[in-house]
């Protein structure tokens, strides 16, 4: 699982903005909620493992070439065969029974018809890839109602054919989508479906939603892994956002921040500042668990100059942006405003002395 780049350009420019510090854990957890924010990375573990496929058109991976066809001919058919209407005379025999989508209220057709499984099948990859076949299949009901029947004969009166958009003028019309399967295998699948040599890495959206089942799940068991221990993805976004400039360090029974500073404490005595800093550093020493809100508030009733309230608030928050900016105060994202406090002193190593 890696950062999708946009992302960390992002987040890298809202944390010199906002000059809060972050734990790592928690943005590694943010950029899972999403699948927009990362990427999915599939490696084959030896000669033996199955190959996945790649389609050209979404990137989307199939553990079959057979199923890569079945998903670009459900989702991108209109790039590569235009459709026609012709009048046909109405299915004819007696149907009992009418099988209906239970999850769209679709009508099928006789289970018995010869498109039934073609119809039930296209449904599926169309509308609810996301559910696994035998669980859409399952929510199929039986009607008997005569009106489901009829709506179904005037539906299948209009025959669907197929013409293939390269040299539309001699090609020859393709019946069904049977058809239209064998002449994508002959004509575009070389082209556009490519096995996976040894690894490859796709966008989150499309290994969590639009590719194989069996693809689904093992990035979606990655993600759920991450989030029980995020350690993996925190050590990239850390050495990604520390590329931009951030700064990593541990705090607070250590815990691993990331912030545009190190902590780093000011010695007044030997390094004097301006009043307006010095007064922030006073009251946060003091303060250190009490609220952001109330910090804010306090700071600000501190001021005494300018008389106006607005500029008194935007000169602390320059003196304020200044001192986190120098790492002399840390505004932890969970906890609020903390002066950095003078390190401890180490005790001087024992001499040792040598006995007579």
């Amino acid at each position: 699982m890696v950062p999708d780049p946009r992302g960390i350009e992002g987040l890298s420019k809202q944390l010199k903005a906002g000059g809060k510090a972050y734990p790592l854990f928690d943005l590694a957890v943010l950029i899972l909620e999403k699948p927009e924010r990362y990427s999915v990375e599939f490696r084959r573990a030896s000669e033996q493992a199955t190959p996945l496929f790649q389609l050209a058109e979404d990137k989307s991976l199939w553990m079959s070439e057979a199923e890569a066809v079945r998903h670009v001919l459900a989702r991108h058919l209109d790039k590569f065969y235009r459709r026609e209407q012709t009048q046909v005379e109405p299915p004819k025999g007696a149907y009992s029974f009418i099988a209906v989508c239970g999850m769209s209220d679709t009508i099928l057709g006789p289970p018995n018809y010869h498109d039934y499984q073609t119809r039930l099948r296209k449904l599926h990859a169309e509308r609810f890839a996301n559910v696994p076949f035998e669980a859409f299949k399952s929510r199929v009901r039986m009607v008997r109602e005569p009106e489901f029947l009829e709506k179904w004969k005037t539906e299948q009166s209009t025959r669907e054919e197929f013409v293939p958009l390269e040299n539309p003028e001699g090609a020859e019309k393709l019946a069904d989508l049977k058809a239209v399967e064998r002449h994508f295998r002959s004509n575009h699948a070389a082209n556009l479906i490519t096995p996976v040599a040894d690894q490859t890495a796709v966008a989150g959206p499309v290994a969590v939603h639009h590719s194989d089942t069996a693809v689904r799940q093992l990035a979606q068991n990655a993600v759920l892994e991450l989030r029980r221990f995020p350690l993996p993805l925190a050590h990239i976004v850390g050495q990604e956002l520390s590329s931009k400039g951030l700064q990593i360090f541990k705090a607070h029974e250590n815990i691993t921040y990331i912030s545009v500073a190190r902590p780093r404490h000011l010695d007044r005595q030997s390094t004097p500042v301006a009043e307006g800093p010095s007064g922030i550093l006073d009251y946060l020493e003091s303060h250190h668990s009490t609220p952001r809100a109330e910090q804010w508030k306090a700071l600000v009733a501190l001021r005494t100059t300018p008389s106006d309230e607005a500029a008194r608030e935007a000169a602390l928050a320059g003196d304020l942006s200044w001192l986190i900016h120098q790492g002399h105060v840390i505004d932890y994202a969970r906890r609020g405003l903390e002066a950095v406090r003078r390190p401890r002193q180490k005790p001087a190593p024992a001499t040792a002395v040598k006995s007579e």
